[in-house]
């Protein structure tokens, strides 16, 4: 247990007994040096356990924490596994620019790297707590679909998901001659 109510001893206290922590951020409206941006949450710790970060934008934070926690749990199952089995491409406990069909009941997700430059601006804690642990940051985006199926960079995905949720990363389109480029 840390001393004082702060909120990194708070997040600290979270990853204490899970491994992990969970920081929301409400909405932006946007300034001169930044555009408006939707409220997300993101996890503070992982690095610990040699694994990434995530963040999950636009989405409602208990929804997104669980499955996000659920997608944690499995990858820190694996891990031991892929520990005691090495493979020649070594160890990945997650599966980056693929199809997820098990995140969300009934429909698909994708977990996408975020650009440094975006992630530092984007995840402050999770900085700070690897610069704390001399590791280095990393960070990967849980990108979620439209009524429809639709991941916000995919051809006819509703405009109001890819406002609700900006993708960290520009994903090209499932169309090789796409009429307009993804919102990022």
């Amino acid at each position: 247990m840390h001393d004082g109510d702060t909120l990194w001893n708070k997040l600290l206290d979270q990853i204490d007994r899970q491994g992990w922590g969970w920081q929301i951020v409400g909405p932006d409206r946007g300034d001169d040096e930044h555009e408006p941006f939707p409220h997300y949450c993101y996890t503070v710790g992982l690095v610990g356990n040699g694994l990434p970060d995530i963040i999950v934008v636009g989405l409602d934070v208990r929804t997104a924490m669980a499955a996000g926690d659920e997608i944690i749990t499995r990858a820190m199952a694996n891990a031991i596994v892929g520990q005691a089995v090495p493979t020649v491409s070594g160890f990945k406990p997650f599966d980056l620019n693929q199809e997820l069909l098990d995140v969300f009941k009934g429909t698909r997700a994708m977990l996408v790297d975020v650009p440094p430059a975006e992630a530092a601006k984007r995840s402050l804690f999770a900085h700070d707590y690897a610069a704390a642990t001399d590791k280095a940051p990393d960070l990967i985006q849980l990108v979620w679909p439209d009524r429809n199926g639709r991941l916000p960079f995919e051809d006819g995905a509703d405009p109001r998901i890819i406002a609700a949720q900006p993708v960290l990363k520009y994903i090209a389109p499932a169309d090789p001659n796409p009429t307009d480029s993804p919102v990022m």
